[in-house]
């Protein structure tokens, strides 16, 4: 079709021109007008795959789809209309062959034939648009992706500054989604001031240069407070110059990751001050072999720090406590304990080490404190008797004020308790000679021995020879020749197994104590409990006995007034002001030096010294002095103190009023004496009483209870409770095969184990050997103690680690249940029964459970 018609004068050179652009334009061109194409040209014929007549004919309005026809049509009148600055209009176009076409175009206002027009060019976009569509899709891909980990999503145009943030970047700064303007000055008005020159530094080379964009910054939240954000972006979209046109990234809160790293070194660059200043030396070591150490243990081992870094830490340690620290290493023991020292030149001393798990660059390390106690040993040493005897003059407890016999009835029972033994038998050694003072009531109905201070001879050769010349423990588990032979008065019960436990004071056999006829075979366990417990009691005896020595001799009054003087005090009534002697202030682990002298007011103590707790007795004690309640009499009372160094500690008061010849409260003079040793000495005897020495778990006696209180909550609520006992399956080739050592590390981790699988209001106790009894609280099925029954068995068969060795063992698990329906059983009774359906186990396969009929 030509522009001009042929009647018409001839064409004019701007006309030729203007036909000339009109048919050789790359874009598509027609003039439109009232929606119709009066004419078009050949590109435009391209762009819509039509021919020019069927442009013409058709109109526009069939060149676009449905969706976008009313928004070209407003452009088109608006263009019409005469209004300026129009941006192009996009639309996606309609083909015959239905593939897909979109169409950029733009128009201008035009007169034709005397009407106006519109002058349109038409662009085909489709590859570019597809390539948008394309992107957008995988934007919100990414975009879901990151809502998903929550992490903030910012799309910025460079171009424009405007800036798309999801809503997870505002809730991250604690904003409500659009609270603030979506553009880049947004960004730039949080970031902190100190942070935003480096942050616009990078983000300007990454436009520039593509350099990676992956900066921490501090961004301001709507409270005010600045938290740490990493940001990480990437340039999505340039133009045809390669200028950057649209960047994306995505924000993550790493504000308390940044803050752990910062307090690591912080904690770190403290320890290693510390470390430069303390007194004791310093030691890191991973897995035994020394990363870095202080100048202090350098001085005390003789070694230089290079020597030392690098070296296997045990050869710090004498060989006699290597076993020691090695076990402490591998459970992650925390308190301070003794061991055998040695220097580079060889010589050995006492030393304590402290050791805590840390982290150190990064990994677990154990960093242990060396402290030569030298020192501390021999002032400990010299003053160990004068201390005793003071201990002994104001010691006040309950075994103290029993009478004799019940003190060794109670020595009886509590040795057959903890070692589970049929009898007992407790005797003083002097002269060669074994005084027995008791036995159990059990052997009396089979024994036809009755007088109860027999006196026997310890003849070479006996079990009681063997024990006391021996000066050490004496397991016999099996009938033996030496049984059989002198050693037990005529007509004792037979004896089938023993255990003996001489108890040594000053150098000396004085006591021994005996169980016998245990079900099972006795353990160094036994041993070691049994141990302690009665050296514990025999000073008990020693300490009353020389209080009774004291009140009968003449020197009484001598020996009170040596000791009192370690800690003397004077209270002067009228102006309530203390005055102590200088021991008196190292009880409390001061000097009247610090303390600005010798006296010191009563309500200065108080505050200073007595627990919060106990300063409501002292209290009462003062008053009871300002109102005259006490004659002359000795007073004794008991409290906690604080000392300087914030360690809790127990002191026994004792005290007198002085009065003038009228009868007036001229003062009171006393003696504070350190008693904690005792206090705990009473709780060790306690604890023992009610745990395993070994693993530290509840022994039978404390499960029995256990199983009661069980059984009446579930009474109660209405559901089960359960009794799990369990054997290991292998447990004996281990101990023949790596030792007891081995066994006894096993028995701790199977404790461990155990006590993983259950809920904290449930018991795990060890009752004996490898034997395990586990007590279940408000169940709400019978099956879920076997699924917890699972899990143990789980649990234990995983492998265990000793000494480079993997060991494998099995627990077979017999269960027993109180049911709310059913009459309550005694604990005996549901142990008995868990116990016989562990050994229906063990005889069909083991390693797995069976509950009870």
């Amino acid at each position: 079709m030509s522009i001009h018609d042929a009647d018409r004068q001839p064409p004019s050179s701007d006309e030729i021109q203007f036909h000339r652009f009109f048919e050789n334009a790359q874009e598509g061109i027609a003039i439109i007008q009232d929606e119709a194409i009066v004419i078009g040209n050949i590109s435009l014929s391209r762009v819509f795959k039509r021919t020019l007549a069927e442009l013409t004919t058709d109109g526009l309005e069939s060149l676009v789809r449905e969706e976008h026809r009313s928004s070209v049509a407003q452009y088109l009148r608006a263009c019409q209309s005469g209004a300026q600055d129009l941006d192009r209009c996009e639309f996606q176009g309609q083909t015959v062959t239905d593939s897909p076409l979109w169409v950029k175009f733009s128009g201008s206002l035009i007169e034709w034939d005397s009407n106006p027009a519109v002058l349109c060019s038409f662009r085909d976009i489709s590859e570019n648009k597809q390539k948008e569509l394309d992107l957008a899709k995988q934007c919100d891909r990414m975009a879901l992706a990151l809502g998903i980990v929550n992490e903030g999503v910012w799309d910025w145009r460079t171009d424009t500054g405007e800036v798309y943030f999801n809503t997870v970047w505002y809730t991250m700064l604690g904003y409500a989604y659009n609270e603030l303007p979506q553009d880049f000055s947004t960004w730039q008005k949080l970031v902190h001031p100190e942070d935003l020159a480096e942050a616009e530094k990078s983000l300007a080379l990454h436009l520039e240069k593509a350099a990676p964009f992956n900066i921490t910054v501090r961004m301001r939240s709507k409270s005010g407070e600045y938290l740490w954000i990493k940001s990480k972006g990437q340039v999505v979209e340039k133009d045809d110059a390669g200028r950057a046109l649209r960047m994306i990234g995505t924000h993550l809160d790493v504000t308390e990751k940044t803050l752990s790293e910062e307090a690591l070194k912080e904690s770190e660059e403290r320890f290693k001050a510390f470390s430069e200043a303390s007194s004791g030396g310093i030691g890191i070591h991973d897995n035994g072999i020394m990363l870095d150490c202080n100048p202090r243990l350098s001085e005390i081992t003789g070694y230089t720090r290079d020597e030392l870094i690098g070296m296997n830490g045990l050869l710090l340690i004498g060989e006699q406590s290597r076993n020691d620290v090695l076990h402490n290493m591998s459970t992650g023991y925390e308190k301070p304990y003794e061991v055998v020292g040695v220097c580079k030149n060889g010589n050995e001393y006492p030393l304590q080490v402290e050791a805590r798990n840390v982290s150190f660059n990064g990994k677990q390390v154990r960093v242990v404190e060396f402290r030569d106690i030298t020192e501390i040993k021999r002032s400990r040493e010299e003053q160990a008797l004068l201390k005793a005897r003071l201990e002994a003059l104001w010691h006040v407890s309950r075994m103290v004020e029993a009478d004799y016999a019940d003190l060794c009835d109670m020595i009886l029972n509590e040795a057959k308790r903890m070692t589970s033994s049929k009898y007992s038998f407790f005797g003083l050694v002097k002269d060669n000679i074994l005084s027995l003072q008791s036995w159990s009531p059990e052997v009396q109905s089979d024994c036809s021995v009755k007088d109860k201070s027999v006196q026997i001879t310890i003849h070479k050769g006996s079990f009681w020879s063997e024990a006391v010349e021996g000066r050490r423990e004496l397991i016999v588990n099996s009938p033996h020749a030496h049984l059989k032979q002198k050693g037990v008065p005529e007509g004792h019960v037979p004896i089938n197994k023993v255990l003996l436990v001489p108890v040594i004071s000053q150098d000396t056999v004085v006591a021994l104590a005996a169980v016998a006829n245990k079900d099972k075979d006795y353990t160094e366990d036994d041993a070691s409990q049994l141990r302690a417990f009665v050296e514990s009691v025999v000073i008990i005896m020693d300490r009353r006995k020389m209080e009774s020595e004291l009140k009968a001799s003449e020197g009484k009054l001598t020996m009170a007034l040596e000791m009192a003087s370690m800690g003397h005090w004077e209270l002067d009534i009228k102006t309530m002001t203390f005055t102590f002697n200088e021991q008196f202030y190292s009880i409390y682990g001061t000097t009247s030096q610090q303390e600005g002298g010798m006296t010191m007011a009563v309500e200065t103590y108080t505050r200073s010294f007595v627990h919060p707790d106990d300063i409501v007795v002292v209290s009462e004690e003062t008053t009871k002095i300002l109102n005259r309640e006490y004659d002359e009499s000795p007073v004794q009372i008991e409290h906690r103190i604080i000392c300087r160094n914030g360690k809790v500690r127990h002191v026994v008061v004792c005290f007198t009023v002085v009065n003038d010849e009228f009868g007036t409260p001229l003062k009171v003079i006393g003696v504070n004496q350190d008693i904690t040793a005792r206090k705990n000495a009473e709780e060790k005897i306690r604890y023992l009483a009610t745990h395993d020495a070994l693993t530290g778990l509840p022994s039978l006696r404390l499960a029995r209870d256990r199983i009661t209180q069980a059984g009446l909550l579930a009474k109660r609520k209405s559901m089960f409770a359960a009794i799990l006992f369990i054997d290991l399956d292998g447990f004996k080739n281990v101990n023949d095969t790596l030792g007891h050592d081995a066994g006894d590390e096993l028995l701790r981790e199977t404790a461990r184990r155990l006590n993983s699988c259950v809920r904290e209001m449930d018991t795990v106790a060890r009752i004996g050997g490898d034997e395990f009894l586990v007590v279940l609280n408000e169940l709400r099925s019978k099956s879920d103690a076997g699924v917890i029954a699972d899990k143990m068995i789980k649990s234990i068969s995983a492998p265990f680690s000793y000494m480079g060795n993997e060991v494998f063992v099995g627990a077979s698990i017999g269960i027993s249940l109180w049911c709310p329906q059913e009459k309550s059983s005694c604990a005996d009774e549901l142990i008995k029964k868990a116990d016989s359906a562990m050994y229906s186990v063990k005889k069909s396969g083991k390693n797995r459970y069976a509950y009870a009929d």
